[in-house]
């Protein structure tokens, strides 16, 4: 369903189980990502150029290799939760994220690909960077 002309927000019952990708990319979906922190899902969440507002959601619970919530209105600050031993590829670039980057666990370490660029963060790259230790 990636670039269309979808609009309106997501909205699901109860948990949600996903097994395979989101790609929502590229439409005119708005609203809280706040949901996701009750959907498994398995692969990855593709969900930039859209309208989305809120938080980025915690997913702490959710085994995605592919994160990509770039281009969207998001706010607040990165949870450390964010970052789960399965990841490889975090885009949250062009948002609305402030505060500082967070602390962040020697497990999550196949990070290969993070951008963080044109948002609000502060303060200076932690030492703890380098447990990305697949970034490029």
């Amino acid at each position: 369903f990636a670039s269309n002309l979808l609009s309106g927000s997501i909205s699901a019952s109860g948990n949600c189980t996903i097994r395979a990708s989101i790609e929502l990319n590229g439409n005119q979906l708005s609203g809280s990502l706040d949901l996701l922190n009750t959907c498994h899902t398995i692969g990855n969440m593709i969900l930039h150029n859209n309208s989305f507002t809120g938080t980025v959601p915690s997913l702490e619970l959710v085994p995605l290799n592919i994160v990509d919530f770039h281009q969207n209105k998001l706010t607040g600050t990165i949870p450390a939760s964010i970052f789960t031993p399965y990841m490889y590829y975090l885009d949250l670039s062009q948002n609305q994220l402030t505060g500082n980057f967070p602390n962040v666990s020697s497990s999550h370490k196949s990070i290969s690909f993070l951008n963080l660029a044109h948002n609000q963060l502060q303060g200076t790259i932690p030492d703890q960077i380098s447990v990305f230790s697949y970034l490029q």
